[in-house]
Protein backbone atom coordinates (compact mmCIF):
# COMPACT_ATOMS: atom_id res chain seq x y z
CA UNK A 1 0.00 0.00 0.00
CA UNK A 2 0.94 3.89 -1.14
CA UNK A 3 0.66 6.60 1.13
CA UNK A 4 0.33 9.93 -0.44
CA UNK A 5 0.62 13.24 1.42
CA UNK A 6 -1.18 15.79 0.25
CA UNK A 7 0.39 19.35 0.79
CA UNK A 8 -2.83 21.40 1.37
CA UNK A 9 -3.25 25.73 3.10
CA UNK A 10 -4.62 25.13 6.06
CA UNK A 11 -7.25 28.31 7.11
CA UNK A 12 -6.43 29.04 11.02
CA UNK A 13 -9.58 29.55 12.81
CA UNK A 14 -9.99 31.55 16.56
CA UNK A 15 -12.51 28.73 17.31
CA UNK A 16 -11.49 25.17 17.63
CA UNK A 17 -13.42 22.99 15.51
CA UNK A 18 -12.78 20.79 12.15
CA UNK A 19 -9.97 21.17 10.38
CA UNK A 20 -10.32 23.25 7.48
CA UNK A 21 -8.69 23.07 4.17
CA UNK A 22 -8.30 26.31 1.24
CA UNK A 23 -8.56 24.44 -2.16
CA UNK A 24 -8.73 25.92 -5.73
CA UNK A 25 -10.95 28.62 -3.75
CA UNK A 26 -12.83 26.30 -1.64
CA UNK A 27 -12.89 25.79 2.08
CA UNK A 28 -13.40 22.08 2.70
CA UNK A 29 -13.05 19.44 5.26
CA UNK A 30 -10.00 16.83 5.65
CA UNK A 31 -12.26 14.75 4.53
CA UNK A 32 -13.78 16.33 1.30
CA UNK A 33 -10.29 17.89 0.30
CA UNK A 34 -8.70 14.65 0.28
CA UNK A 35 -12.10 13.69 -2.36
CA UNK A 36 -11.73 16.32 -4.47
CA UNK A 37 -7.69 15.51 -4.97
CA UNK A 38 -8.75 11.69 -5.83
CA UNK A 39 -11.56 13.15 -8.44
CA UNK A 40 -8.93 14.90 -9.69
CA UNK A 41 -7.26 12.49 -10.26
CA UNK A 42 -9.86 10.50 -11.94
CA UNK A 43 -11.22 8.35 -9.09
CA UNK A 44 -14.96 8.41 -8.30
CA UNK A 45 -15.37 9.11 -4.26
CA UNK A 46 -18.20 8.82 -1.58
CA UNK A 47 -18.00 10.27 1.73
CA UNK A 48 -19.32 7.26 3.40
CA UNK A 49 -18.07 6.76 7.63
CA UNK A 50 -20.31 4.25 8.92
CA UNK A 51 -23.94 5.50 7.11
CA UNK A 52 -22.25 3.16 4.02
CA UNK A 53 -22.08 0.64 5.48
CA UNK A 54 -25.35 0.79 7.79
CA UNK A 55 -27.28 0.97 4.70
CA UNK A 56 -25.96 -2.02 3.43
CA UNK A 57 -26.14 -3.67 6.42
CA UNK A 58 -29.69 -2.54 6.88
CA UNK A 59 -30.60 -3.51 3.19
CA UNK A 60 -28.98 -6.57 3.02
CA UNK A 61 -30.44 -7.79 6.68
CA UNK A 62 -33.65 -6.16 6.87
CA UNK A 63 -36.27 -9.16 7.31
CA UNK A 64 -33.62 -10.27 9.86
CA UNK A 65 -33.85 -6.90 11.81
CA UNK A 66 -37.55 -6.27 11.72
CA UNK A 67 -38.30 -10.25 12.41
CA UNK A 68 -41.31 -10.32 15.01
CA UNK A 69 -39.38 -12.28 17.35
CA UNK A 70 -39.16 -12.69 21.26
CA UNK A 71 -37.56 -9.20 22.46
CA UNK A 72 -38.61 -7.08 19.86
CA UNK A 73 -41.70 -5.49 21.17
CA UNK A 74 -40.48 -4.57 25.27
CA UNK A 75 -43.33 -3.07 27.51
CA UNK A 76 -42.36 -0.91 30.90
CA UNK A 77 -44.78 -0.67 33.64
CA UNK A 78 -43.02 1.65 36.17
CA UNK A 79 -39.39 0.57 36.52
CA UNK A 80 -39.84 -3.00 35.01
CA UNK A 81 -38.88 -3.54 31.15
CA UNK A 82 -39.57 -6.72 29.87
CA UNK A 83 -39.30 -8.72 26.69
CA UNK A 84 -42.62 -9.92 25.02
CA UNK A 85 -43.46 -12.90 23.31
CA UNK A 86 -44.89 -12.92 20.03
CA UNK A 87 -48.49 -14.68 20.55
CA UNK A 88 -48.84 -11.95 23.33
CA UNK A 89 -52.33 -10.52 22.74
CA UNK A 90 -51.32 -6.63 21.29
CA UNK A 91 -47.89 -7.63 19.77
CA UNK A 92 -48.39 -6.86 16.65
CA UNK A 93 -50.08 -3.56 17.67
CA UNK A 94 -46.86 -2.89 19.96
CA UNK A 95 -44.55 -3.84 16.74
CA UNK A 96 -45.35 -1.43 14.69
CA UNK A 97 -45.41 1.05 16.80
CA UNK A 98 -41.84 0.86 18.41
CA UNK A 99 -40.94 1.22 15.29
CA UNK A 100 -43.09 3.71 14.13
CA UNK A 101 -41.87 5.85 16.97
CA UNK A 102 -38.25 4.50 17.09
CA UNK A 103 -37.35 3.30 13.42
CA UNK A 104 -36.53 -0.10 14.47
CA UNK A 105 -36.93 -2.92 17.36
CA UNK A 106 -37.17 -2.33 20.66
CA UNK A 107 -34.16 -4.91 21.16
CA UNK A 108 -31.83 -3.04 18.57
CA UNK A 109 -28.47 -1.80 19.93
CA UNK A 110 -28.37 -5.19 22.99
CA UNK A 111 -26.87 -7.72 23.12
CA UNK A 112 -30.26 -9.59 23.21
CA UNK A 113 -30.70 -8.45 19.36
CA UNK A 114 -28.08 -10.81 18.45
CA UNK A 115 -29.48 -13.31 20.71
CA UNK A 116 -32.84 -13.60 19.72
CA UNK A 117 -32.03 -14.36 16.30
CA UNK A 118 -28.88 -15.49 16.04
CA UNK A 119 -30.16 -18.65 13.64
CA UNK A 120 -31.58 -16.07 11.13
CA UNK A 121 -28.77 -14.11 10.86
CA UNK A 122 -26.52 -17.27 10.38
CA UNK A 123 -29.17 -18.62 7.80
CA UNK A 124 -29.30 -15.69 6.01
CA UNK A 125 -25.38 -15.48 5.60
CA UNK A 126 -25.45 -18.32 4.48
CA UNK A 127 -28.18 -17.62 1.99
CA UNK A 128 -26.22 -14.28 1.11
CA UNK A 129 -23.08 -16.14 0.25
CA UNK A 130 -24.04 -18.12 -2.44
CA UNK A 131 -26.71 -15.68 -3.80
CA UNK A 132 -25.63 -12.48 -6.50
CA UNK A 133 -25.70 -9.88 -3.89
CA UNK A 134 -26.27 -6.27 -6.56
CA UNK A 135 -30.25 -7.95 -7.51
CA UNK A 136 -31.28 -8.75 -3.61
CA UNK A 137 -29.77 -4.98 -2.73
CA UNK A 138 -31.30 -3.11 -5.44
CA UNK A 139 -34.95 -5.23 -4.43
CA UNK A 140 -34.66 -4.34 -0.67
CA UNK A 141 -33.58 -0.94 -1.53
CA UNK A 142 -36.58 -0.53 -3.78
CA UNK A 143 -39.29 -2.38 -1.39
CA UNK A 144 -37.86 -0.47 1.56
CA UNK A 145 -37.16 3.08 0.37
CA UNK A 146 -38.66 6.00 2.44
CA UNK A 147 -39.62 3.61 5.50
CA UNK A 148 -38.45 4.56 8.79
CA UNK A 149 -35.32 3.04 9.86
CA UNK A 150 -32.70 4.08 12.38
CA UNK A 151 -29.98 2.83 10.42
CA UNK A 152 -30.88 4.67 7.40
CA UNK A 153 -32.07 8.43 8.61
CA UNK A 154 -31.14 9.74 5.16
CA UNK A 155 -32.06 7.54 2.76
CA UNK A 156 -30.65 10.13 -0.20
CA UNK A 157 -27.43 9.94 1.10
CA UNK A 158 -26.04 7.13 -1.24
CA UNK A 159 -27.71 5.90 -4.51
CA UNK A 160 -28.35 2.55 -5.18
CA UNK A 161 -25.31 3.05 -7.71
CA UNK A 162 -23.34 3.67 -4.91
CA UNK A 163 -24.61 1.09 -2.52
CA UNK A 164 -23.70 -1.51 -5.22
CA UNK A 165 -19.75 -0.51 -5.10
CA UNK A 166 -18.46 -2.75 -1.95
CA UNK A 167 -20.65 -5.81 -3.47
CA UNK A 168 -18.78 -5.26 -6.86
CA UNK A 169 -15.07 -4.61 -5.51
CA UNK A 170 -15.37 -7.60 -2.65
CA UNK A 171 -16.49 -11.03 -2.33
CA UNK A 172 -19.43 -12.49 -0.62
CA UNK A 173 -17.47 -13.72 1.81
CA UNK A 174 -15.39 -10.45 2.34
CA UNK A 175 -18.28 -8.74 2.04
CA UNK A 176 -20.54 -10.78 4.68
CA UNK A 177 -17.49 -10.73 7.16
CA UNK A 178 -17.62 -6.92 7.53
CA UNK A 179 -21.67 -7.08 7.66
CA UNK A 180 -21.52 -9.51 10.23
CA UNK A 181 -18.50 -7.78 12.48
CA UNK A 182 -20.45 -4.91 12.17
CA UNK A 183 -24.07 -6.31 13.35
CA UNK A 184 -22.46 -8.56 16.42
CA UNK A 185 -20.77 -5.72 17.44
CA UNK A 186 -23.42 -2.45 16.96
CA UNK A 187 -25.83 -4.90 19.31
CA UNK A 188 -23.61 -4.43 22.55
CA UNK A 189 -23.15 -1.65 24.96
CA UNK A 190 -19.63 -1.16 24.73
CA UNK A 191 -17.20 -2.53 26.84
CA UNK A 192 -19.69 -4.89 28.27
CA UNK A 193 -19.49 -7.68 25.81
CA UNK A 194 -18.68 -10.71 27.22
CA UNK A 195 -20.61 -13.42 25.19
CA UNK A 196 -18.67 -15.87 22.92
CA UNK A 197 -19.83 -15.81 19.65
CA UNK A 198 -17.18 -18.24 17.72
CA UNK A 199 -18.44 -20.42 15.19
Amino acid sequence: MEFINIKLDRIDREQKGKAEYRVNGNILFAEEAAMYHYKQSGYNVIWSENNYWWHLLGLLFWDVIFAKVKGAVKVVSGEIEEYIYTHYPEFDELFQSAININGMPDDFFTADFYRHRMDMINNRIKELSNSEIIPILHKSYKDHYGKNFRMIEDWNKFSIEELSIAPKMFSNEVLLKILERILINSTFPLGKSNMNLEK
